[in-house]
């Protein structure tokens, strides 16, 4: 779940809870789960994990997002740059699904590139 649906649950005080119920979210929250997949899929366990749903949740919302799981290790410095950028906790900062697509080098070296749709028409 992404810092800013946590909202107020994951707050240490009442002012970080009021702070963290005025985010809206938006798509980013999806990019921000396709970013938790691919950690998954890649290390077999998840980014941010804790032994309950509450202490997840404080996880999320307070623990900085650790690349040094070995499995990680084979993953390229433009990989670990579209990890990082899908599991930015400010959704200001975290990269949306266009712009991944469109500027990700790591997209650009694994995805072929294909003719427009367009072009078909």
């Amino acid at each position: 779940m992404a810092p800013e649906v946590i909202g107020a649950n994951g707050a240490r005080t009442q002012a970080e809870a009021t702070a963290m119920g005025e985010r809206a979210y938006s798509t980013k929250c999806d990019v921000w789960s396709v970013g938790v997949v691919m950690y998954s899929l890649l290390t077999g366990e998840y980014p941010f994990a804790g032994r309950c749903a509450a202490d997840t949740l404080r996880i999320v919302a307070h623990n900085r997002l650790r690349l040094d799981h070995p499995a990680l290790s084979r993953l390229s410095s433009s990989g670990l740059v579209c990890l990082r950028s899908m599991l930015c906790k400010d959704p200001a900062y975290r990269a949306s699904a266009s712009s991944l697509l469109s500027e990700s080098l790591w997209f650009k070296e694994q995805v072929p590139s294909r003719p427009s749709v367009r072009s078909h028409i």
